[in-house]
């Protein structure tokens, strides 16, 4: 009888380090993916941060690229902001859809780093 009882506590013990080791390789494998979430956000972010600051760069290269071929480098902003609102004004009158159509693409096709930085930011926030 006795034996019988040491056997029940040994099982006892043996079931108790078993998932204490189960509970350890579950905690180790939260631990990685949170990480990996993190890294991976991280990475996206900072891709994505990358590719907008070129875009705004070649952006502004095109802005005085223009100013200076209609001579307007040296007349002052506010010149310069008359002439780009009066040929947009111009653009939008000739054809409201392809004008528009354009300007959505052409927004989409500069700002659409912003959506891996959102991705990103939403995978290092989960973690």
């Amino acid at each position: 009888m006795i034996l019988s009882i040491s056997l029940c506590v040994v099982r006892q013990i043996d079931r108790a380090e078993n998932n204490g080791s189960q509970e350890t390789d579950v905690t180790r494998r939260k631990k990685v993916s949170r990480s990996s979430r993190s890294i991976a956000g991280a990475v996206l972010i900072g891709l994505g941060l990358f590719i907008l600051v070129e875009n705004l760069v070649a952006a502004v290269e095109a802005l005085k690229h223009l100013l200076s071929a209609n001579g307007l480098e040296g007349a002052g902003i506010l010149l310069a902001i008359v002439f780009a609102v009066a040929r947009f004004i111009q653009a939008y009158a000739a054809d409201h859809e392809q004008f528009l159509g354009s300007l959505l693409q052409h927004l989409f096709a500069s700002f659409w780093p912003l959506l891996l930085v959102r991705f990103g930011t939403l995978l290092s926030r989960t973690s």
